[in-house]
């Protein structure tokens, strides 16, 4: 066999036998360049391979495309610091609690629970650290980083412990100084500051005057002392809300204060009374909430203005090693001259290697991390419309919402231009615009839900969520379901029907009825059957439909391969001694793969109809996971009033299984030379 070569490979139809007669007249071009000329002829063909291309570039750049985080921000961000703030002291107190009740005596299954609870906390703890680290400057970076240091030392000290025998008093007060020292870095912080001491003051008040009425002096004594405590961090809420606000509005806090602090710290004097205390402590509520609606000017900021890529933050390494994939193929088009040039190991790691390489990179030097809630961002959004700030900008993706994104006050919401167009839809979209028993919406509240409607591009369903975002996102599912669901049958078929064709006798027998078992039952109702018993998950989508149909690309192998070893250059290799291995995966299967590209091109279509027919059905991905077939049954039993729920992902489908369709008839016909112009 080597010494024949470099004769061209001998193929399986008469189509790579011409193709090889035209390799004799052109040493550059061999079968497969030939096809590939055949098929360029084809324009229907090739207007579905072209739309093959563009839905993948849409499901590589999902992430990008489809979600409620912006792709760049620049602003104060103090919302997404004070989040971030009330999350540390949350999952700090939660990891102490946790870490207490581990030392108590639980059963097994409480303590197994508890045990995963601070598992979660001892993971999400440095992360929100890193994100609050995130909203300093330099100055409060450097400042922050020992206080950062020594609770994230105590951690490790608690994760040490697996008992849950541990002084937790060191990691109390190492969250303390985090919140001590940048805990009030913007208004909202400084104001809960204030005003969270106040929530139980009309209870302490209610309890002084009863004491006071029952002539309990020791009691009186008691709560006189938690009143100066309370007046205390009062005090220092609210001299932390007055570095925030402008001069002229000082005043009027300092006044309030004054006077709300007063019965917090006489309560054991002769002429306190109930009423007076308990106006005073509302009027210094009032005042308070009046000061954290106020403005807060750029001079006055302790958060700095940062730049953050949030869109960009939080993709994970697969997902960016998707889009390097892609853009490589692009290049490689873009280039195909010296693309074509290199040879098919070299084709191949010019395509894998980037992505590769970006990914793992990309895992490395990005640390996965959960992003904060997209509605933050689109409230820094709307109060830098209403209120700019000089310098910021935010700019968000062509569609600004996720895949699960709810607006209740969006829901059933048409397409954008059946709004602009239909009379009735305008009705109902002055309907939605006031819900029943809302109360009256100002202009401007107005203007924010209309803009926000008119960005429903392809309308939502009934809860809210945007049909385009989810259809979007869902391509990621419905096209890799037929890309690996038809990987995982092509190689089961491919492996038995060349074990079959080249071996015969018992091993052809043996394997063709295991083939003759599986056909007899309908495929379909075969996976409906399988995937009742498992889990609904994308995964288990894909391998069912890869392990029950793979008989037909069986029988084209095996019927190739039983044609191929009877002829000269199988039996030159096995005179040659060279192993069955050789002969059947390095010689004999290369030139049996042609009918086989052909059946996974219409088997990717036939992938992506049972996916979204699995899904339509509820045995599918699981809800919420998007996909163009979960979409579609979202609107079972609203098909009237939400066509646009079903429209859309139908025509999507459609699309996509026609493309498919195309390229399949394009290359079979490319690949017989009775069809070729």
């Amino acid at each position: 066999m080597d010494g024949q070569e470099p004769t061209p490979d001998i193929t399986t139809t008469a189509a790579a036998q011409a193709g090889a007669a035209a390799a004799a007249l052109d040493p550059g071009q061999d079968s497969w360049s030939v096809a590939w000329r055949q098929l360029r002829k084809n324009r229907m063909a090739m207007a579905g391979l072209v739309m093959i291309f563009a839905f993948f570039g849409v499901a590589a750049f999902a992430p990008l495309l489809a979600t409620g985080r912006p792709l760049f921000l620049r602003a104060h961000v103090p919302n997404l610091y004070e989040t971030d703030l009330a999350a540390f002291l949350d999952w700090d107190r939660r990891l102490r609690e946790a870490t207490l009740l581990l030392g108590a005596d639980l059963t097994p299954d409480e303590r197994a629970r508890q045990a995963e609870r601070r598992a979660l906390y001892l993971e999400g703890l440095p992360e929100i650290l890193a994100r609050l680290e995130g909203t300093l400057d330099g100055r409060q970076r450097a400042a922050f980083a020992p206080l950062r240091d020594e609770y994230l030392a105590q951690l490790r000290r608690v994760a040490a412990h697996e008992a849950g025998a541990v002084d937790l008093d060191a990691l109390a007060a190492a969250g303390a100084a985090v919140d001590e020292g940048f805990g009030a870095l913007s208004l909202g912080a400084a104001y809960k500051r204030a005003a969270v001491p106040l929530l139980a003051a009309d209870d302490w008040i209610e309890a002084v005057a009863d004491a006071r009425l029952a002539d309990r002096p020791e009691e009186v004594a008691r709560l006189a002392e938690q009143g100066r405590f309370a007046a205390e961090a009062v005090e220092d809420g609210v001299a932390r809300v007055m570095a925030f606000l402008p001069p002229e509005r000082r005043g009027a806090l300092a006044d309030a204060a004054a006077r709300g602090l007063r019965p917090l710290r006489t309560a054991e004097d002769e002429g306190w009374r109930a009423a007076p205390a308990r106006e005073a402590v509302d009027d210094l509520e009032a005042a308070l909430d009046r000061a954290a609606a106020t403005r807060v000017p750029a001079a006055l900021q302790q958060l700095p203005q940062v730049t953050l890529w949030p869109a960009f933050r939080y993709l994970t390494a697969a997902e960016v090693a998707v889009i390097t994939l892609y853009l490589a193929c692009c290049a490689a088009l873009v280039l195909r001259g010296p693309f074509l040039r290199l040879s098919g190991r070299g084709r191949a790691a010019a395509i894998l290697a980037p992505a590769v390489a970006v990914g793992l990179l990309w895992g490395r030097v990005v640390p996965p991390g959960h992003p904060p809630a997209d509605s933050l961002y689109k409230e820094l959004a709307l109060g830098l419309a209403d209120d700019p700030d000089a310098g910021a900008r935010v700019v968000f993706p062509p569609v600004p919402f996720g895949e699960n994104e709810n607006i209740y006050a969006d829901r059933t919401t048409p397409p954008v231009l059946w709004e602009l167009l239909s009379a009735e839809a305008g009705q109902g979209l002055a309907r939605r615009l006031r819900e029943p028993g809302e109360e009256p919406l100002t202009v401007e509240q107005a203007r924010v839900r209309l803009d926000r409607l008119r960005t429903h591009w392809l309308g939502t369903d009934d809860n809210g969520r945007d049909i385009l975002a989810r259809l979007i996102i869902g391509s990621r599912v419905s096209l890799s379901v037929g890309f690996v669901a038809v990987s995982i049958y092509l190689a089961i078929g491919i492996v038995l029907g060349a074990l079959a064709g080249y071996f015969k006798g018992w091993v052809d027998v043996a394997i063709s009825r295991v083939n003759e078992v599986v056909t007899c039952f309908p495929a379909f109702f075969l996976i409906i059957s399988v995937m009742s018993i498992l889990d609904p998950s994308i995964w288990s989508v894909m391998i069912v439909i890869g392990l029950t149909r793979w008989t037909e690309v069986f029988r084209l192998v095996r019927a190739e391969f039983l044609r191929l070893t009877a002829l000269d250059f199988v039996v030159a290799g096995q005179a040659l001694g060279l192993s069955s291995a050789r002969i059947v995966f390095r010689h004999v299967l290369p030139n049996a793969l042609g009918p086989v590209f052909v059946a996974a091109a219409f088997g990717v279509a036939g992938a992506i109809l049972i996916e979204s027919a699995l899904s339509f059905l509820g045995f599918g991905v699981p809800a919420p996971q998007a996909s163009w077939g979960s979409v579609l049954h979202d609107a079972r039993g609203h098909e009237r009033l939400m066509w646009w729920v079903t429209i859309f992902p139908g025509l999507l489908i459609f699309l996509t299984v026609t493309a498919y369709n195309l390229v399949g008839e394009g290359l079979r016909d490319a690949l017989d030379p009775r069809l070729r112009r």
